[in-house]
């Protein structure tokens, strides 16, 4: 496991990166590297369960994981379905080769709970923006979860009619 970290004190978030390929794995880490970030370069799936592991014995829940489908041991889609099952709920992204039965293979990894797939060869910038992107939108996930103000059934009751009613309004007027 090699676990590297900016040089800033302030830390965002722990990326895990999984590949087979030691060049891809780096250019990887390479890409995604921002200032305060721990980026985990492992190389199998068994090697990315000690990482998680390991980080669950610290406290610490992985920000992301990019893993690649053709990993030593296990395949990208059964390290999916082993995080999924373990209950880490973390965006997983993962890198397939174009060779791969895509539509089967993004079928799949959707069904497993991927947040994204991406094929190889890929543009680094859009590496970063996807990246960037299920990582905004699983902070606003925990976000949305907080409550900001208790509602009981009498304040929610009112919002919900009027909803229910505006929404049978516009399916009558479909028909």
């Amino acid at each position: 496991m090699d676990e590297t970290a900016s040089s800033s004190a302030e830390h965002k978030g722990t990326l895990i990166v999984a590949g087979n390929d030691v060049a891809l794995r780096h250019l990887l880490a390479t890409a995604l590297r921002d200032k305060g970030d721990i980026i985990i370069e492992v190389g199998s799936g068994l090697s990315l369960f000690d990482a998680l592991r390991h980080l669950r014995n610290r406290n610490v829940s992985p920000s992301m994981v990019i893993v690649d489908q053709h990993l030593a041991g296990l395949t990208g889609l059964e390290v999916l379905e082993t995080i999924r099952e373990w209950g880490w709920r973390m965006p997983v992204l993962l890198i397939a080769s174009i060779g791969d039965d895509e539509e089967l293979l993004r079928r799949r990894a959707l069904e497993l709970g991927a947040d994204g797939v991406l094929d190889k060869p890929f543009d680094v910038e859009e590496l970063r923006l996807i990246v960037r992107f299920l990582l905004r939108k699983a902070r606003r996930t925990e976000q949305d979860t907080i409550p900001t103000r208790q509602t009981n059934s009498v304040d929610a009751a009112p919002e919900t009619n009027r909803f229910e009613s505006g929404l049978r309004g516009a399916t009558d007027t479909a028909r």
